[in-house]
């Protein structure tokens, strides 16, 4: 299963809900800049996922952890040097040019 999010989407895009009984409230990031690294902690499902993001200003920042504590932390999406769109979420990531 994957998520495809066009690179020029004008609006909120909501997705899920998924998880289980021990959530909270959902959950909106929405980054004034662009997204830098999304970094995953899972194992047999995803536990938490965050970002860091560059601001208006082009400062680095994280976001909250969206998410539990548990999982294994999966490096972060490689950095890359062209503007490129997040294409899917599953268990890869596309990006396209």
């Amino acid at each position: 299963m994957g998520v495809v999010i066009p690179a020029t989407a004008t609006t909120d895009i909501v997705i899920g809900p998924w998880g289980g009984e021990g959530g909270d409230t959902p959950w909106i990031f929405k980054p004034e800049g662009r997204i830098v690294d999304i970094s995953i902690r899972s194992e047999e499902a995803v536990d938490s996922i965050s970002f860091n993001y560059t601001d208006k200003e082009g400062l680095e920042d994280d976001s909250e952890i969206y998410g539990g504590d548990g999982g294994l932390l999966h490096a972060p999406c490689p950095r890359v040097k062209t503007s490129l769109g997040l294409v899917e979420l599953s268990e890869k990531f596309q990006t396209t040019q």
